[in-house]
């Protein structure tokens, strides 16, 4: 594994570096970050593999972009198997939360190191999304439409909560969770639950057909067929709704970075300036990646300046991460596992 060979010894050259030009904090230097574990400040990728298949993997990308490393909870634990259908990641502290969805568990590894720790099923039904807030992890069953609540200290089970109703996407802030009531084409609400009790306290709701979710400095923002709705975390309200200026069809996977507001349509990427009083219906730039509808846009994720598209190459060989600057200018392409549907900064 030519990264783990490399980790050690870039390490121990910046350890090196440091010391001989900076050996102590009394000249003003800046301590330099250094990584905690081999996957460490870089890109984890969630790859999500054949449905009725144990062929989930996490590949690993360099902050440079340059070095993929691709099934390393398979080598890092080779006597355990990750699964069928990993749908997303959650970071704690020390730990990330591995949601396996068609294997009805919760994978649990140090999110640096990523060896195993243990496997959670109490209550897991059809995992789709998880998300750590206020010492708990709290998991959204599609199956039983609730979301389980674990203590992240001990991986005990706590509780479940009832929403009977579709449970996908969540955001956590403020005290409070906020649960995407819309699946698959229909759906408009937005259940919220207080993290200290476990309580439903509120439903928010949108104008139109809700898609995705995110959060960023104490703002909720919902992506809906009508546009994007902006909700105050610290007291559930709506603040405003920003509409598309013209036609959209299916906006979908909104990210907020960097102040800015980034979703897709199909193969086509939208950018649009965080503080806009319309979204423009102009894209970015069309990765004019091909293929149906359910596959073309499966994976799309912007992180620490960088925009990811993946071509999931209709689920039938290993994807493409296709990696874009700002601008919409391609700067990379990795091959990356079957499936790929999310990328995460790690740091």
């Amino acid at each position: 594994m030519k990264h783990n060979f490399l980790k050690p010894l870039l390490l121990a050259l910046t350890i090196g570096f440091f010391f001989a030009s900076c050996s102590s904090d009394d000249d003003g230097g800046v301590t330099p970050e250094l990584p905690q574990g081999d996957f460490d400040l870089g890109y984890i990728i969630a790859n999500e593999g054949n449905f009725g298949s144990p062929n989930a993997s996490v590949s690993f990308i360099d902050a440079d972009l340059m070095t993929v490393e691709n099934s390393i909870f398979e080598a890092v634990n080779p006597s355990e198997n990750l699964g069928d259908v990993l749908n997303h990641i959650a970071f704690g502290d020390e730990n990330a939360f591995l949601v396996m969805n068609n294997s009805n568990k919760i994978v649990v590894v140090n999110r640096f190191s990523f060896e195993y720790v243990t496997t959670l099923t109490e209550s897991i039904a059809l995992p789709r999304y998880a998300v750590v807030e206020n010492g708990k992890l709290f998991v959204s069953n599609s199956q039983s439409q609730d979301i389980a609540v674990y203590d992240t200290s001990d991986f005990s089970f706590i509780t479940s909560i009832a929403i009977d109703k579709p449970v996908e996407l969540l955001k956590a802030d403020a005290g409070k969770l906020f649960v995407q009531n819309a699946s698959f084409g229909t759906g408009n609400e937005i259940t919220v639950i207080n993290t200290d009790t476990n309580e439903i306290t509120s439903t928010l709701t949108v104008d139109g057909v809700l898609n995705s979710i995110d959060d960023e400095d104490g703002i909720l923002y919902a992506l809906h067929s009508e546009g994007i709705s902006k909700f105050n975390t610290s007291t559930a309200s709506l603040i405003e709704t920003i509409n598309f200026s013209g036609e959209v069809n299916n906006p979908s996977k909104l990210n907020i970075e960097d102040d800015k507001i980034f979703f897709i349509t199909g193969s086509q990427v939208y950018a649009s300036d965080l503080n806009a009083t319309e979204i423009g219906v102009t894209p970015l730039f069309d990765t004019e990646v091909e293929g149906n509808s359910f596959t073309v846009g499966y994976g799309f994720s912007v992180e620490n300046g960088n925009i990811f598209y993946s071509d999931v190459n209709g689920f039938t060989a290993d994807s493409e991460l296709l990696i874009y600057d700002y601008s919409g200018n391609l700067v990379q392409t990795l091959t990356t596992g079957v499936g790929t549907n999310a990328v995460y900064f790690n740091d």
